[in-house]
């Protein structure tokens, strides 16, 4: 599934290729790296991207679950960031594939864990990054 439209971000820094939905309570995102992406930095996809990536996955997960049992999405924010674990870098041509798995969800904040693996080829996946967030979904927009 295409993420635009379930996030806020445009080309060219839109961080999330396709979703899977996987659950109610998990989905599978994955990114391409390409030549010229923005957060790129002589072609290695660093700490701040696989943040803006795992942001984003977790955006557009939310984002389709109140689509879905709300029928409409939200505006939401980055509530919290916690245990961000950078394990190496990415680089263009590499695909990124991030789980994201909602661990608590308490009115209008969503609380998850999301891990993020890269790889060059479908028998080479290595963790690069992990970390806990709280979302907020600000539903006072009617």
């Amino acid at each position: 599934m295409k993420t635009i439209g379930l996030i806020p971000q445009r080309p060219p820094f839109v961080m999330v290729d396709d979703m899977e939905i996987i659950s109610p309570e998990h989905c599978r995102t994955t990114l391409l790296i390409k030549e010229g992406n923005l957060l790129c930095d002589e072609n290695f996809f660093g700490e701040s991207g696989l943040l803006e990536h795992i942001a984003q996955s977790a955006a557009a997960f939310i984002g389709d679950k109140s689509l879905r049992e709300e029928g409409r999405i939200w505006p939401g924010y980055i509530g919290e960031i916690k245990n961000f674990n950078f394990l190496g870098f990415a680089k263009i041509g590499e695909v990124l594939t991030t789980e994201i798995r909602i661990t608590t969800i308490f009115g209008d904040v969503t609380a998850i864990e999301a891990h993020t693996s890269v790889s060059s080829d479908a028998d080479n996946q290595h963790l690069v990054a992990s970390c806990a967030m709280k979302l907020f979904v600000d539903r006072s927009h009617a």
